[in-house]
């Protein structure tokens, strides 16, 4: 591997840079020739001018990728220094052997052809000098060891190449001797444009020669010839219509300039199209034919991976970057969710994004290259300088997707559990558990959808925590229900211990949802059973408190005493009880040490173990990923069931069934007539209902009555306030193996009345999703994940104000607008100083933050400083798992959607009950708030 500090390595990438900004210059300075009055003579001749347009473009891919990687790409310096000989020589010959008297007129000055063409030889000598000096020097270093694919590379493949380089050198040589013979001369005119185009087919040439000697080591290269016949292409066409269609003489078979650059488009076409297909076809094959990751897609995490999974020494990771993005390609194939396109996009411009520093493609780059680019423009230490430009938020987004893609591929391989301490809980003892028994749903499935009518006495929108008690206590009172979800069905038994693929089949766009800015990411289940199936199953009683508030600030006319029957009827439907005598958070034993130690007179905390809907936890810690031994009472497990059971027939539910539109008929009331659906086959349907009920959660409620024009007067997707997140990591000098126990097992709340809205709990996750959360960047981070089994976790959620928004965005679906205020900020930084008390106060030797800044302390005398660092909009890391608001409930329309017995204002038939009701944030995790509202709704939908 060759050192990118040595000298002349350096010198060499250097010059070359330099030099792709002169030939980027030139591009659009030979473009723009024909267009200008006071060049247009020696743009006159269109044909040769995009030739010497795609000359320089071809002199400019060529130096970004020798300065990308001067050692192995050194073979093309030895092009680019021939085809600039050829260029030299080829003028010699037009002074020695040509008229060049013709003169040249510029707006101030004018020259004659040979003055013009001696100036641009010097210039070439000059270029061509300093490449031959530096290619010398570099004779001397040595090359990168060449590792032999195992692709295959057909005959038919190499004989296109070497049919293109010799069809390229006929080129070349027509070129050089038009000008010469009586018949064509008159066409070949400007002949420093006329010597451009024979450089250009001669580098061209050189290069499919270069690919053809070699194509395993040379492969790459072809791109250049590739994408110099697409600038040939539309440089040509763009040219088309500044053509006067001036009569060509000498060249009987071509009638006008129009003509002959329309002729050359479609033979670029045609050249264009046979190298790129075989072209694609190779790098697929190399890369084990990706199902959903293109080629240079698929070349760019491979090139990144191990940079931002943290270790530089690539042959001392258990798995090869190779792996990581099969890992990532095999991963994202299995997700349904629409955004994925994100991460299509965004290896592209990571891919592309060297160019604009004078660098080829990112995947073409020396791995120290590569390594010191990401560093500079993507660490922390210059991100501060990015920050104040337009360019902070996309650079913040590609930060965490590059990483995310890196750590699925990496953390999700079993290989890779040995060197962080990880054992999955099927071999954490000699005799797992078995799997619950089956308890399937009848569930319609798009396969099973022919008709596309269908009627319904109550539809409901969502089948998770609002959505199925509703569905219930609705069938209790003898209707009929047609549940439509837009998540997949996942039978319990398909649960398992493969992270990310339970991610991608649970939760759906929930892993892709974040804020405009990319700052705030939001997770919400997509399944059947809907955000139950994934979350901690963590229940608190809605603070009383914040119901009061929601009756006296926002005329919510909620009757208290019914809510708390209601409470009480949900606690015992789905088991509601404190967790004790099962497998907590091993690290919960420290917290409760230190906890003793900073607050022995329990002045500073309230604190047990979590009240949670689930009865006999063994402890396997994938609460986030499906309990597939049935111990998590879920609306999939116990609630959606039950219903079916108890009330045969009476229940259908269908899933992969997105919602695109409600109809409204007008009256003296509204009411929805119909509900337009679109099933994951792309299979439209109609649905007509007595009752609909909107139970899709806050972000897609919102959105659904947005696309349908509904509440235009109301404020639909406003105030939508959320549980902002945050974790504070502690480092122990003892294994503690928190990943094996109940995920979140006991709570922690301050005392402190100015906290009121503020919750701790103890929290960790298996291993990709604790890396994607975990703190710290590159190296560092490497070194935190080593250290995954000596690491706990204190989780702070902060209720917000309710000032977030669902929006349409321009790219389709909702668009989420939401920025935590100064005030949550203030919070969420007290929370984190008290958090890393507890921490050190527990024995933690260290305690991180996840910022942008590798945020660490090592002493309790530190952790002041956090202030000044949450208040910074850019450096902590925050989302949520809670949303809420966006329809709220409220007598009055100027603060709500629905009214007091949660019909949409203004429509007889159409009602919201979920997540989006709740008018101001709860502060605590609000699943059973959900359901407590749903089945309080139920006897008022009618």
């Amino acid at each position: 591997m060759s050192n990118l500090n040595t000298p002349i390595v350096t010198k060499t990438s250097n010059l070359f840079r330099i030099l792709s900004y002169v030939f980027l210059a030139s591009i659009f300075s030979y473009f723009l020739l024909p267009y200008f009055s006071f060049s247009s003579d020696l743009g006159r001749n269109l044909p040769f001018v995009s030739n010497s347009v795609v000359k320089v473009s071809t002199a400019w891919l060529l130096s970004l990728y020798i300065a990308g990687n001067v050692i192995k790409y050194r073979g093309l310096i030895l092009i680019f220094i021939v085809g600039h000989i050829i260029s030299i020589v080829s003028m010699v010959l037009y002074i020695l052997f040509l008229d060049t008297s013709y003169i040249i007129k510029f707006s101030l000055w004018s020259m004659d052809e040979k003055e013009f063409l001696l100036f641009s030889i010097g210039i070439d000598v000059i270029v061509t000098a300093l490449a031959i000096f530096y290619y010398l020097l570099l004779s001397k270093e040595e090359p990168n060891k060449h590792t032999k694919e195992d692709a295959f590379i057909s005959d038919i493949f190499k004989a296109t190449i070497l049919i293109c380089g010799l069809l390229f050198f006929l080129a070349a040589i027509g070129y050089h001797i038009g000008p010469y013979i009586e018949m064509t001369k008159s066409y070949f005119l400007r002949l420093p444009m006329v010597s451009n185009s024979a450089v250009k087919v001669a580098f061209l040439a050189m290069i499919c020669f270069y690919v053809w000697k070699d194509p395993r080591k040379n492969m790459p290269a072809l791109s250049i010839v590739i994408v110099a016949h697409i600038i040939s292409i539309i440089v040509q066409f763009i040219y088309c219509f500044h053509s006067k269609a001036d009569v060509l003489t000498g060249l009987p078979l071509v009638t006008n300039t129009r003509s002959m650059l329309l002729g050359a488009v479609g033979l670029d076409t045609v050249i264009t199209a046979a190298l790129l297909m075989m072209y694609l076809a190779y790098w697929k094959k190399l890369h084990g034919n990706p199902t959903f990751l293109r080629p240079g897609e698929f070349r760019s995490l491979q090139s990144i991976a191990h940079i931002m999974v943290g270790e530089t020494n690539q042959g001392s990771l258990p798995i090869s970057s190779f792996e990581i993005a099969k890992n990532v390609d095999r991963h994202l194939s299995a997700m349904t969710a629409v955004k994925r396109w994100i991460y299509n996009v965004d290896l592209y411009i990571l891919q592309l994004l060297p160019v604009m520093s004078g660098y080829g493609p990112f995947s073409e780059m020396s791995h120290e290259l590569k390594t010191k680019f990401i560093k500079d423009r993507f660490y922390v230490g210059n991100y501060k300088d990015l920050v104040k430009n337009k360019l902070s938020n996309f650079i913040r987004a590609s930060i965490r997707i590059v990483q995310q893609l890196s750590f699925v591929g990496y953390y999700s391989d079993e290989k890779t559990y040995n060197s962080i301490g990880y054992t999955k809980f099927s071999e954490r003892s000699n005799n797992p558990p078995p799997p619950a028994a089956i308890v399937d749903l009848d569930v319609l499935l798009p396969h099973n959808m022919d008709d596309d009518n269908y009627e319904a006495d109550v539809c409901i929108v969502g089948s998770g925590a609002g959505g199925s008690i509703l569905a219930y206590e609705l069938l209790k009172q003898g209707r009929s229900v047609l549940m439509l979800e837009k998540g997949k069905y996942v039978r319990p038994i398909e649960f398992n211990e493969d992270e990310v693929q339970m991610i991608g089949k649970l939760y759906g766009d929930g892993v892709f949802q974040q804020t405009r800015d990319f700052k705030f990411t939001i997770l919400q289940g997509n399944c059947v059973g809907g955000s139950t199936v994934v979350n901690n199953a963590v229940c608190f009683d809605p603070p009383q408190r914040v119901i009061k508030k929601w009756n006296d600030e926002y005329k919510s006319g909620i009757d208290i005493t019914a809510l708390n029957t209601s409470i009480a009827a949900v606690r015992d439907l789905i088991s509601v009880k404190r967790q004790t005598g099962i497998v907590l958070n091993p690290g919960d034993r420290l917290i409760d040490e230190g906890l003793k130690k900073m607050d022995p007179s329990h002045t500073i905390f309230e604190s047990n173990i979590v009240e949670a809907n689930i009865t006999g936890c063994l402890g396997c810690g994938y609460c986030n990923i499906g309990c597939k031994y049935g111990k998590k009472m879920s609306m999939l497990d116990v609630v959606l069931p039950l219903a079916q059971k108890e009330y045969p027939n009476k229940l259908k539910i269908v899933a992969e069934c997105k919602v695109d539109k409600l109809i409204s008929k007008s009256g003296v009331r509204f009411e929805v007539g119909e509900i337009l659906a679109t099933l994951s086959n792309k299979k439209q349907i109609r649905i007509k209902a007595n009752t609909v009920i909107l139970s899709a959660g806050p972000i897609a409620s919102s959105y659904i009555l947005k696309s349908s024009g509904i509440g235009s007067n109301l404020p639909v997707g406003k105030h939508l306030c959320f549980n902002v997140g945050a974790a504070a990591f502690g480092v122990f000098n003892e294994v503690i193996d928190a990943y094996a126990g109940l995920q979140i097992s006991h709570y922690y709340k301050p005392k402190d009345p100015k906290l009121h809205n503020v919750v701790f709990e103890s929290w960790y996750n298996p291993p990709v999703s604790q890396a994607i959360n975990s703190p710290q960047w590159f190296e560092k981070h490497f070194a935190n994940m080593k250290n995954f089994n000596r690491m706990l976790a204190i989780g702070l959620l902060v209720g917000s104000e309710s000032e977030g928004t669902v929006k349409q965005a321009l790219t389709g679906g909702p668009d989420v607008i939401y920025s935590p205020n100064r005030n949550t900020r203030e919070n969420l930084a007290e929370g984190l100083i008290l958090a890393g008390k507890l921490l050190f106060a527990s024995g933690a030797k260290k305690v991180l933050l996840n910022t942008w800044s590798n945020t660490e302390f090592t002493s309790e005398s530190d952790l002041d400083k956090i202030r000044s660092i949450v208040i910074d909009t850019d450096e902590l890391a925050i989302g949520s798992g809670h949303p809420q608001g966006g329809n709220a409930i409220s007598t009055d329309k100027s603060q709500g959607v629905v009214d007091e017995n949660f019909k949409v204002h203004g429509y007889s038939n159409l009602y919201i009950c979920d997540g989006s009701v709740i008018p101001s944030s709860l502060g605590v995790n609000p699943q059973l708030t959900i359901m407590a509202l749903a089945h309080y709704a139920s006897s008022r939908i009618h």
